[in-house]
């Protein structure tokens, strides 16, 4: 008999896998009283130690009346005595555009015989309710009115909210709020084209693969849209990937495609994004009827550090001010995508006028992200 060889080898990461932390055990401070019929437990605990928490019972040398000691007797118990509670689900969601004020209501009932003192805790800056504290008679309800700051920038959030009554018992009320940002316009009709090509990639934001599925990735042939489509979770690969039908016309094959992303946790638009195809491309073509990129061996999106500010201009004077800096910051750069329809910009010292023969002229010129302009 001949023994095979074979050599394993491991590949070290830093990265680790969520494990959950065992539960300690600690003991209950009690006292107990006995007779031929039963046993009196008396737990010697604050209610807010307990609440929440599983009993472990054991009960050893408990003898019959000839003297037999039988085998240990175990059960458990879960705690929860407060009866101040928050009513029907203790979450709520709630999405609001960036800019605007939100309210939502959440109602906490007192199913106790007794009046009990209460008081609100977690509430974080951005957040106003119309009451925080009082007294809540017994067998009633309060119902509470949250409004969300308009200042609240992009983004996803999640708070706790506590509420605590007379037992110093916390009760939690997790709040998750979206504020949505200027999402782009980007749309493709694929009726309009004759031919159409497939990509499935992973999006990687800022160094970060993207498990969002309100993020976008849209593809964009001579400026135009042509395809989108958002990060979707594959369970058979347990992992998140984008699968875009990109559009196109036949005598369009051959010419490059360049791709844009949103980023919806921060609102944020990245117009200039890598792409890694498995043949190690750092371009992608369009071809009918082709497929780039496979779930086990995706296109990369890579998104770069430049990011995209779209400020959309009304008939009449606008008050504009930038949150990104462009590498260059004269009026020609920043207005260049407007077609000659701004002719007229000014700050408080100089300003600048566009001439459809001679471009901008004046004394303005050059432009930053610290003052606003008319």
């Amino acid at each position: 008999m001949s023994v095979e060889s074979f050599v394993l080898s491991a590949v070290y990461t830093d990265e680790t896998p969520a494990l959950k932390v065992k539960p300690e055990a600690t003991n209950v401070e009690f006292t107990y009283v006995a007779n031929e019929r039963g046993i009196v437990i008396t737990l010697n605990e604050e209610i807010a130690r307990l609440e929440g928490t599983t009993l472990n019972f054991t009960v050893r040398n408990v003898r019959d009346m000839n003297g037999n000691e039988s085998t240990p007797i175990v059960w458990t118990a879960f705690v929860k005595q407060n009866q101040l509670l928050w009513s029907g689900d203790s979450e709520i969601s709630l999405e609001k555009p960036g800019g605007e004020s939100a309210k939502f209501n959440a109602t906490f009932v007192n199913e106790s015989g007794k009046s009990e003192n209460w008081i609100l805790s977690g509430i974080p800056a951005w957040l106003t309710a119309n009451a925080t504290s009082g007294t809540l008679l017994a067998q009633s309800s309060k119902t509470i009115t949250f409004t969300v700051s308009e200042s609240l920038p992009t983004g996803k959030y999640e708070q706790t909210i506590y509420l605590t009554g007379n037992n110093n018992i916390s009760e939690p009320l997790t709040l998750y709020i979206t504020v949505a940002g200027d999402k782009p316009d980007w749309a493709v009709n694929a009726a309009d084209y004759e031919g159409t090509m497939n990509v499935i990639g992973n999006l990687v934001i800022l160094g970060k693969m993207s498990q969002d599925e309100d993020d976008i990735v849209a593809a964009f042939i001579d400026g135009e849209c042509r395809g989108v489509a958002k990060p979707e979770y594959r369970q058979r690969y347990d992992n998140f990937y984008v699968t875009m039908d990109i559009y196109g016309d036949l005598e369009e094959d051959g010419k490059n495609i360049e791709f844009r992303v949103y980023d919806a946790s921060t609102g944020t638009i990245y117009p200039l994004v890598n792409v890694t195809t498995p043949e190690g491309k750092n371009t992608i073509s369009f071809k009918s009827n082709t497929l780039e990129g496979r779930y086990t061996d995706p296109v990369i999106f890579t998104t770069t550090d430049d990011v995209e500010q779209i400020i959309n201009l009304n008939k009449g004077w606008n008050w504009i001010s930038f949150s990104v800096k462009p590498k260059v910051f004269t009026p020609t750069s920043v207005f260049a995508q407007t077609n000659g329809k701004v002719n007229f910009i000014k700050n408080v010292q100089n300003s600048a006028i566009y001439d459809a023969s001679n471009g901008w002229f004046g004394k303005l010129t050059e432009m930053n992200n610290t003052e606003m302009y008319a």
